[in-house]
């Protein structure tokens, strides 16, 4: 017998019927699902290609795990990155070093732009640096990004606080201690922010007890021993301002401005050899100051050490300096040749310096004497007699400062003394004295129209005209008769 076995690429075979029942047998065994045949007889790759493909798989599924887990390393080491510069940003600011806060924080920006907590934290930074604009961007940038509003509110708080704007609307922020809802974080943000504030409103006895609460709270606090310094100088008390910045350089030995600050008070004590120590120290902190060269060649010259006067004085000329900053230089250079006999190169030097600070006292009186050595007699006089005029001055506005630590609401000697500093072209401080008294009595008409010049002189025409037409308000509406325009 003979079987048909199908045809392969179309042709049909006759086999007999053993012989073909096995080649159909053995086609039904490779045709099994599942048989070990099936893969031999459709895989005609050796084991060794087979095994290279395997091990090629396991290589890709190798770099795609690898790269996972480089991204996530990537984003686990920029979140550590940003948590730690958070921390330094935060020790930074105790230790007052507002410049290299930001520095860090700007980084944490860097590598997370849409983190609103940073934000925020440039926000307080600049805050404490007092740099109100960059506060307000960074403040605006933290809302927008999410930050929680109620601490977006709290920040905007302080910086009206520490502005020495005290809205009674908003509540006393000290409210907020009292009733034990604040963290410490946020009880210190509020001394140092009301502390600052009373400064800046020259209300140093409340600056001085505020400034007691939280050392009494909190002793180690370098920020309220460097304010309450500031307070017991102002107040003249030296020896007490001594003691509170000689703890502040026990904590922060290198902080820039309290070491500027000791040399001023041993040099007001007329301790001027220490005084010249601390100078000399504040020098390589901020190498880009000229501010610790100033005072610096002022002790020299009082220690006889001319020579390093003299040059630390040419070399401020050489600086980018304020007018009062140059005429300080000038009025130095002047001094040594006028010791020196050079009457000549000395009378150079103090016009170009009268010229830029012709409210400053010491400077018109040198001038006089030097005038006088070259027997210019009636000029000599005329410088002498505007010095004295102007000493006379320096202490009514020391005078006035001294009342106003025990009735800081009178207005009048507020506006006295701004009108004094305005009458002597120094615009800047005499603005923040007008501000003062609007923070206190927003309906004090002399202060809007003298602050409205200011805003003019300033670029700022908007300013300029609200307070202008507030000022012109005012003049036409008489006050109430309860109403006491100078406070005391």
């Amino acid at each position: 017998m003979h079987c048909r076995v199908e045809p392969f690429f179309g042709m049909s075979v006759d086999l007999p019927w053993g012989q073909g029942a096995r080649v159909a047998k053995a086609r039904n065994t490779k045709a099994k699902p599942g048989a070990e045949a099936i893969s031999d007889a459709g895989d005609s790759r050796s084991p060794l290609d087979k095994r290279r493909r395997k091990q090629s798989l396991r290589r890709v599924l190798a770099f795609l795990l690898a790269i996972v887990i480089l991204v996530e390393a990537v984003y686990i080491g920029r979140w550590v990155q940003v948590r730690w510069s958070l921390a330094q940003a935060r020790r930074l600011i105790e230790e007052m070093e507002y410049e290299l806060a930001s520095e860090q924080l700007a980084k944490a920006a860097r590598w997370s732009p849409e983190n609103a907590e940073v934000q925020l934290q440039l926000a307080k930074t600049y805050r404490h640096a007092n740099k109100s604009r960059e506060f307000d961007v960074h403040l605006k940038e933290a809302k927008r990004l999410g930050a929680d509003p109620k601490q977006v509110r709290h920040e905007n708080e302080l910086m009206i606080a520490q502005s020495g704007f005290f809205d009674t609307d908003r509540g006393n922020l000290f409210d907020v201690i009292d009733g034990g809802a604040a963290t410490d974080e946020e009880a210190t943000d509020i001394y140092d922010a009301m502390a600052r504030g009373y400064l800046a409103a020259y209300r140093l006895g409340d600056a001085l007890r505020c400034l007691d609460y939280w050392i009494n709270w909190n002793p180690d606090t370098v920020l309220g021993h460097f304010h309450r310094a500031d307070v017991h100088y102002r107040m003249g008390n030296l020896r007490n301002s001594m003691q509170d910045y000689e703890y502040v350089l026990g904590q922060v030995p290198n902080h820039y401005e309290t070491n500027m600050r000791v040399g001023r008070v041993l040099q007001d004590s007329n301790a001027i050899d220490r005084a010249v120590k601390y100078f000399e120290k504040a020098r390589p902190l901020k190498p880009e100051s000229v501010e610790a060269k100033l005072p610096l060649a002022e002790c020299d010259l009082l220690l006889n050490n001319q020579e390093r006067a003299q040059d630390l004085a040419k070399e401020l000329l050489e600086e980018k300096l304020t007018d009062y900053q140059r005429a300080f230089a000038l009025e130095l250079l002047g001094r040594i040749d006028l010791r020196q006999g050079n009457f000549v190169d000395a009378v150079k030097y103090l016009e170009e310096a009268v010229e830029l600070a012709p409210e400053d006292s010491e400077i018109t009186y040198t001038m006089g004497r030097v005038l006088r050595s070259l027997g210019e007699t009636d000029r000599a006089q005329y410088y002498i007699d505007y010095s004295q005029k102007q000493k006379e001055l320096d202490l009514r506005v020391r005078d006035l400062s001294s009342d106003l630590i025990d009735q800081p609401e009178n207005m009048d000697y507020r506006y006295e003394l701004a009108s004094i500093l305005w009458q002597r072209r120094l615009y800047e401080p005499a603005s923040r004295w007008l501000t003062t008294i609007l923070a206190i009595d927003p309906e004090h008409e002399p202060s809007h129209r003298l602050i409205s010049e200011w805003y003019a002189m300033t670029g700022k025409p908007e300013l300029s005209r609200k307070h202008a037409e507030k000022a012109m308000l005012l003049s036409t509406r008489p006050r109430d008769s309860g109403e006491n325009p100078s406070g005391g």
